[in-house]
């Protein structure tokens, strides 16, 4: 998950809003997190929790709130996913 890391400050990093930095801060430390917990890349992420048994399970190891981790699933379907499409 260092590439999402990454891609995420090149895409928000120069945005002009000064709330987007700390957006970035936030998304970032969940892809350390992930990455940590050795989750490849965003598709693995989605798999992990794709269903409400899935993302309960991912949730008690993950180390990460609620919060964070569906502010990370928000981020790819928002910004990530339709990038890749054009």
């Amino acid at each position: 998950m260092r590439q999402a890391e990454i891609y995420t400050t090149r895409l928000l990093g120069d945005y002009p809003r000064p709330k987007y930095g700390e957006y970035m801060a936030k998304l970032n430390k969940v892809f350390k997190q992930l990455d940590r917990l050795r989750v490849k890349n965003y598709l693995e992420f989605m798999h992990r929790v794709e269903t409400k048994e899935k993302f309960e399970e991912f949730y008690k190891g993950a180390g990460l709130s609620v919060q964070e981790i569906v502010r990370a699933i928000k981020y790819l379907f928002f910004w990530v996913f339709p990038q890749r499409n054009t």
